[in-house]
């Protein structure tokens, strides 16, 4: 049975790395072969929720990644690579997973992480390139970022370029929101784009090319799916239906004729694959990686996005799924580190072929360690003979004498001869018992006549 802790952000909000972890622990958890947890490290990490665990602090959060390394578990980490929090999270896993055995897989989804880790201060960079190298893979979304990790220090066999898309499911696609359906009534073409937080998102110039295009289509139509309003206003001819679950906004987005993706930078965006997957047509901005099938214009032109989904429209349609689950469980099973603890209890050492000599059958054999040689192996249940251990609980001397045995250790090398007869000291005799009466009876008179 697979174990994967999946450690990332955790809808809600819904959008970029959430999105990603969420609809991978479904996928792992439908197979039926694999166990999977995730670790919430996002806006609402401290709450207890059915789908995830939760994290209290940065001692906590370190606490349970080693748990879970030491239970056996895959680390697979999604972050963004682009801020020094992201790649000290990032070394811990990286660093809980091969303390106990497993290598951890490391997922950067940024589009900045490139150009962040280039810009980074030493101490940032130093924590970058021991995460690389004690990761066990890194997962990135295109060759730009793929070339970043390697100049950190990763190998080349080491880092993959895959996205972070594990294919729609019939059963993933929810119900159309009544306000989408009333909405789409009055409005055709309809294009639409998740309205994420930030302006690199490109959500006012997708704005600005729409209205471009109503020019030649008075009703075509916009729907904004995300938790970012427009900061103006939106016009009569938009639709902002606010953040939604992914069921929601794949049933939002199987109703459209465009797809648009107008950000300004990306890694390889799981939403313009899910697009490709309903049998959407997508528009995309030229960043550095988009992939086959989508229309794409110069990043931040107005004129070129309203001319490339002009041209969208006049395209049929196709369907396409590029799913990178398959290859996620490949490295999966690859991650174990060789010679590594397994999770199966390891053989017995036969320590009786080691020291070259036979063990009489009965004999206590310690576990993992070879015996010393030159000792008598005990029977068990029966005491070692030779003086009691000391239970004194005084710090051992460097040569293993406690402070209470100050004499000289015992000879290391072979056993002396005994000394002749003459030459040894014997004690002396006690006195005989009349002597000692008298010595008695003397001392008792002195203390009378003092």
């Amino acid at each position: 049975m697979r174990r994967v802790l999946l450690v990332g952000d955790y809808p809600p909000p819904f959008g970029g790395l959430s999105v990603q972890v969420a609809a991978l622990r479904r996928r792992l958890a439908a197979r039926g072969d694999s166990t999977v947890q995730v670790l919430d490290i996002g806006a609402r990490r401290r709450e207890t929720r059915p789908d995830c665990l939760p994290v209290t602090g940065g001692l906590d959060f370190v606490g349970k990644v080693r748990a879970h390394a030491r239970d056996g578990f895959t680390i697979h980490l999604h972050t963004n690579g682009h801020n020094p929090k992201s790649w000290v999270v990032a070394l811990v896993c990286a660093a809980a997973g091969l303390r106990h055995g497993r290598r951890t897989l490391i997922s950067l989804g940024s589009g900045r992480m490139a150009q962040f880790v280039a810009e980074a201060s030493t101490p940032v960079r130093a924590i970058a390139r021991a995460t690389v190298r004690a990761a066990g893979a890194v997962i990135v979304r295109n060759a730009v970022a793929r070339a970043a990790a390697i100049g950190l220090g990763a190998t080349p066999d080491k880092v993959r370029i895959l996205p972070g898309f594990y294919g729609v499911a019939a059963a993933d696609v929810g119900v159309v929101p009544f306000e989408a359906v009333r909405f789409r009534r009055g409005h055709r073409p309809l294009i639409g784009a998740i309205a994420s937080r930030g302006p690199e998102y490109g959500v006012t110039l997708l704005v600005d090319a729409a209205a471009r295009v109503r020019a030649r289509h008075p009703e075509l139509g916009l729907v904004l799916i995300g938790p970012e309003p427009m900061e103006h206003g939106c016009p009569v001819w938009a639709l902002e239906l606010g953040e939604r679950d992914r069921p929601a906004l794949l049933a939002v987005m199987r109703t459209l004729d465009v797809f648009v993706r107008p950000t300004y930078f990306d890694g390889d965006a799981s939403s313009v694959r899910e697009a490709q997957a309903l049998g959407v047509r997508v528009v995309a901005s030229n960043t550095d990686f988009r992939p086959e099938g989508v229309t794409v214009f110069k990043a931040g032109d107005a004129d070129g996005l309203a001319e490339a989904i002009e041209t969208s429209l006049g395209q049929d349609p196709v369907r396409s799924d590029s799913t990178s689950l398959p290859v996620l469980l490949d490295l999966y099973d690859a991650l174990p580190l060789d010679g590594a603890r397994r999770l199966d209890p390891a053989p017995p050492v036969d320590h009786a072929r080691r020291l070259g000599r036979a063990i009489p059958h009965g004999d206590a054999v310690p576990h993992g360690d070879a015996l010393p040689l030159g000792r008598a192996i005990p029977r068990r249940g029966v005491a070692p003979e030779g003086p009691p251990e000391d239970r004194s609980g005084r710090a051992p001397l460097g040569d293993g004498w406690s402070e209470d045995r100050r004499g000289a250790p015992p000879a290391t090398g072979p056993a002396a001869a005994p000394p002749p007869e003459g030459n040894r000291v014997t004690a002396a005799a006690p006195p005989p018992e009349g002597n000692r009466v008298a010595e008695r009876d003397r001392a008792a008179e002195g203390d009378r006549v003092a």
